[in-house]
């Protein structure tokens, strides 16, 4: 029996490892060849990459006892990485619970957009475009200004990821649900944009 259980935990050890490893050798080459191209154009690349799989951010809280960093933290996570590109350096676990305490969280978990220039001292605000457009996307990351997308896709349903830059025709984004850093694109039809919405200083305009 005690041979049998770690046969199984050997078959399971190797088919973890290989999992890893092929994962890590596709997100190399993957960002090799966004590098390498070019098309490529990326922006805020010095910038953190927060991702959702941090076991520390299982013990942070949203609005609701259920809800944290680590299950609905998407939106949170975006928005940490963008206020970051604009010099606000505020980590996802010490946003969350400033969100928090100035009720500037939706009952879903998502951050209320308008607090942003009460919590940044009326420094930063966001813009709220009525519709997703791709030249205002790509105006707004050269002016510096970056872009917070809902998007869905089959893998991981709506949640919330930030605008990096484009490769050809394609976004490139940093998502949150990632397994690993990787730089990673829009995958259009297959994956939807429902809204986005520009980081920037109080008062000026991305139009």
């Amino acid at each position: 029996m005690k041979a049998s259980k770690k046969k199984i935990y050997l078959i399971v050890g190797i088919l973890v490892g290989s999992f890893i490893l092929s994962s890590v050798f596709l997100i190399y080459h993957y960002q090799a060849g966004l590098q390498a191209s070019k098309t490529a154009e990326i922006f805020f690349s010095k910038h953190p990459y927060y991702l959702q799989n941090n076991p520390e951010y299982a013990k942070v809280q949203l609005s609701q006892p259920s809800q944290s960093l680590a299950s609905h933290g998407s939106a949170t996570l975006a928005l940490s990485m963008a206020l970051d590109a604009m010099g606000w350096k505020s980590p996802p676990a010490e946003l969350a619970p400033l969100l928090l305490s100035n009720d500037a969280y939706s009952p879903e978990g998502e951050p209320k957009w308008y607090s942003i220039a009460a919590i940044t001292g009326e420094k930063l605000e966001i813009e709220m475009p009525s519709s997703p457009n791709h030249n205002l996307i790509l105006k707004s990351l050269k002016k510096g200004q970056p872009v917070i997308a809902q998007i869905e896709n089959k893998l991981h349903g709506k949640h919330w990821v930030m605008i990096a830059g484009k490769t050809g025709s394609k976004l490139i984004i940093k998502n949150p649900l990632s397994v690993a850093k990787a730089w990673e694109t829009i995958e259009s039809p297959t994956t939807q944009i429902h809204k986005i919405l520009i980081l920037k200083k109080r008062g000026q305009w991305s139009l």
